[in-house]
């Protein structure tokens, strides 16, 4: 049988799954909040109570893991070509001296209408002086939930595959952000 300050530790936790301040808020003291908030949680009846509590929450929000799952492969299969064209073409920069074309060459970016998008893989738009900005949610941060869900990622070579990614992620930023200067 659980307490009333074992409840109403339930009830915070599931605010922000944080054991310390749900034990603080519960009533339990400050001082002993981090060491009551572990001792609690590893207190099997209160764990089901998460659990059951979780799954009410759950269906009462009409969210399951395979909707989660799949909000999480879309972010990862995200690929901006849907969402842009962009080419490079001839373009005449001025004549010289002799009347005669000068040949360059011109970055041209189309924006696809948003009706045609899945824009709720797009985090924010920017507009500013003739330069379009989009920023797509954090695809390396969505591969690693997925993975660890899937219980995917064992193993030290996982982590060197993390680790390489971002630094790979880092240095494609650099090269984009070098390229508009």
């Amino acid at each position: 049988m659980l307490t009333n300050k074992q409840k109403k530790f339930i009830d915070e936790y599931l605010k922000d799954l944080n054991a310390t301040q749900a034990a603080i808020r519960a009533g339990y003291s400050e001082k002993t909040a981090y060491s009551i908030g572990i001792e609690n949680l590893r207190k099997p009846e209160i764990q089901e109570k998460i659990k059951q509590r979780q799954q009410e929450l759950s269906e009462q929000a009409e969210v399951t893991q395979s909707l989660l799952i799949q909000e999480l492969l879309k972010v990862v299969k995200f690929d901006i070509g849907e969402y842009v064209n962009y080419k490079t073409v001839k373009a005449i920069d001025g004549y010289d001296g002799d009347g005669q074309p000068i040949i360059g060459y011109q970055q041209v970016i189309d924006l696809k209408d948003s009706e045609t998008v899945d824009t709720s893989l797009i985090q924010e738009v920017k507009s500013s002086r003739g330069t379009v900005s989009i920023k797509a949610y954090d695809k390396i941060k969505a591969i690693e939930m997925l993975g660890k869900h899937l219980g995917l990622f064992e193993g030290p070579e996982i982590q060197k595959l993390i680790d390489q990614l971002q630094k790979d992620m880092e240095e494609l930023k650099q090269s984009i952000g070098d390229d508009k200067k």
